[in-house]
């Protein structure tokens, strides 16, 4: 990793490559390259990367290949608590953290107050969408 900005790009594109992976209950590399909106050697890059964690495995062969979130992973999205990409996305951050129980817990609270401000701010706009 580089600088702060693409390591912050590699974090959002990782977390959103598990996301999908996770919401998805499992992709081929097409359905995922469509779905994560990202060039296709920037999806091959990260899914790459993510498969040499260990954190996402390949199922089935040749074109029936999937791509599934490893089941700790997936676990520890779920357990979270944060529905959604924040979820997946505070699970590749503490993934890459020191073991430190404070680090973590303050990551936990900033993505928890993340997805709080995310469900009002879609609250606010189905109501605005409502009254319309």
């Amino acid at each position: 990793m580089g600088n702060w900005r693409s390591d912050i790009e590699d974090i959002a594109n990782s977390s959103t490559i598990v996301y999908l992976l996770y919401s998805g209950g499992g992709l081929t590399f097409g359905e995922l390259l469509e779905q994560a909106q990202l060039s296709k050697p920037t999806v091959s890059h990260h899914l790459k990367g993510l498969m040499q964690q260990g954190r996402v495995l390949q199922e089935g062969i040749g074109k029936d290949r999937k791509y599934v979130v490893e089941p700790a992973l997936a676990s520890a999205i779920k357990a979270t608590g944060i529905d959604g990409y924040l979820g997946a996305l505070f699970a590749i951050i503490v993934g890459k953290l020191p073991r430190k129980k404070k680090a973590r817990a303050a990551v936990q609270k900033f993505v928890k107050r993340m997805a709080e401000k995310e469900e009002l701010i879609y609250t606010k706009r189905m109501a605005a969408r409502s009254r319309a």
